[in-house]
């Protein structure tokens, strides 16, 4: 049974617009079956007896309701990050923009860097790693460095500069070695990383930058990767705007691929690099240099005005197409095939969960379990509630014979979902394997018993 039928309709617009208004989050249409279980969930956290009762709590101005805000951010947002992601734009900045920026800033010895949603902190690090290895006289700089995020428990795992393997897997090991220390829970960021880099809660949209809370201005680059795809266009714009005022003349704002698509961007240059597009605060046309007075090896397109977009045809239609595509082929035993046009779908719908999943059942499939536990975690970040990724990622545990991890796994199933049976009787063959009959045996009763209370339920259907 649909999970919105426990909202009216009319409610969730009320959601959607509330949650817009204060985070700028947009929720797209096949994302509102996810926003109603996380809704719920919350409620049910609470105590509370109606949607209209929680939704009055998130539109006061009370304590309360502040700080169920952050209890419902950590739900709506995703912490999916790891070090040197996209090494191509990393590689810009380390080869040409960063270098441009240090020349530029040599007499104040000053450089000022704000990573704009940072989630859990590899990205800013990353830049200090970079500056680090790029400036021999770094000692003698004032660097500042910043790392801001709407999500706190983000935030305080960032601040722990502790990261596991996943964090790593496209660093190259001399990184690793040169600014980590091992520890038992993974790697310890070194000081002199983490002293560079100072973090804080802070929602873009609402958000005074320049305010005394944050003191962020004057900045000669910003980084907000990966962000705007979660905003809808108004927020992206209100954001984009309060960036220009931030960032000083001639400082450079990098996004993700494609983020600023309809934006208006007269205040900046439009930058086209091989790796990336870059976008510059415009200076006075007076102290603008053509791009023929640039060194060829540094030399990028500069475009006064944004290029034209040519109308792209939606893709709701055809996404669903490539995915039915996928599905078939995949229970064709067709992998190669479906496994292509599953990524199609990512194309077009780069938060698409059902084409995230796919991927994660096929590489199962395969025995790539370390790909398919990297599309498992990728549709985990877009919805974090949906259970059948966690059954997924149980079973390659207990096939990888990390037991205490698919026992994990499948308690995490039935915290989300008490009805999910199977999880029950999974979690009875554990510890039935481990020699835990006490525990096996409770488990097995306890599904058993869900089943005979569900089996006069018509609507009931056990997730998965």
């Amino acid at each position: 049974m649909s999970l919105l039928r426990h909202l009216e309709k009319a409610l969730l617009e009320k959601f959607i617009h509330l949650i817009a208004a204060n985070t700028g989050l947009s929720v797209r249409e096949q994302d509102r079956n996810g926003l109603a279980r996380k809704i719920l969930f919350r409620i049910k956290s609470l105590k509370l007896f109606s949607p209209e009762s929680y939704y009055q709590l998130l539109a006061s101005e009370s304590n309360q309701s502040r700080q169920e805000w952050q209890e419902l951010i950590v739900l709506l947002t995703t912490t999916e990050s790891y070090f040197f992601r996209d090494r191509g734009q990393l590689n810009l900045l380390q080869k040409i923009i960063l270098p441009e920026l240090i020349q530029r800033q040599k007499a104040t010895k000053t450089l000022k860097i704000w990573s704009a949603g940072c989630s859990t902190g590899e990205e800013p690090f990353s830049l200090a790693i970079i500056l680090q290895e790029i400036l021999p006289d770094l000692a003698d700089w004032q660097i500042s460095i910043w790392g801001t995020d709407i999500n706190r428990e983000a935030l305080a795992k960032a601040e722990k500069g502790v990261y596991t393997s996943w964090s790593f897997r496209l660093v190259e090991r001399k990184i690793l070695q040169n600014y980590f220390h091992p520890i038992s829970q993974g790697f310890q960021l070194k000081d002199e990383i983490r002293e560079l880099v100072k973090f804080e809660n802070l929602n873009l949209v609402t958000a005074r930058f320049d305010s005394p809370n944050y003191n962020i201005y004057d900045l000669d680059l910003v980084l907000c990767r990966n962000v705007f795809i979660y905003f809808d266009k108004e927020a992206i714009a209100t954001v984009l705007a309060k960036f220009h005022q931030t960032i000083k003349p001639g400082g450079y704002l990098l996004t993700g691929h494609a983020e600023l698509y309809g934006q208006n961007l007269q205040n900046f240059q439009t930058k086209i690099y091989p790796e990336s597009i870059v976008y510059q605060r415009s200076k006075q046309r007076s102290l603008l240099k053509s791009p023929s007075d640039r060194p060829v090896r540094e030399r990028a397109k500069i475009i006064e005005k944004p290029p034209i977009r040519q109308s792209i045809t939606p893709a709701p239609t055809t996404a669903k197409n490539l995915y039915s595509e996928a599905q078939t082929r995949f229970q064709q035993k067709a992998y190669t095939s479906a496994i292509a046009k599953a990524k199609q779908v990512l194309q077009l719908e780069p938060r698409n969960f059902r084409a995230y999943f796919l991927l994660a059942q096929i590489y199962a499939n395969l025995g790539k379990y370390e790909q398919a536990i990297h599309y498992c975690h990728q549709a985990i970040s877009i919805d974090s509630f949906a259970i059948e990724t966690y059954q997924l990622l149980a079973k390659i545990a207990e096939e990888q014979g990390d037991i205490q991890t698919a026992k994990n796994l499948l308690k995490k199933i039935i915290y989300l979902d008490y009805r999910c049976i199977s999880a029950y009787l999974e979690l009875s063959h554990l510890y039935a394997r481990e020699g835990d009959s006490k525990r096996a045996e409770k488990m097995e009763v306890a599904g058993k018993e869900l089943l005979r209370e569900l089996t006069n339920d018509s609507s009931f259907a056990e997730p998965g």
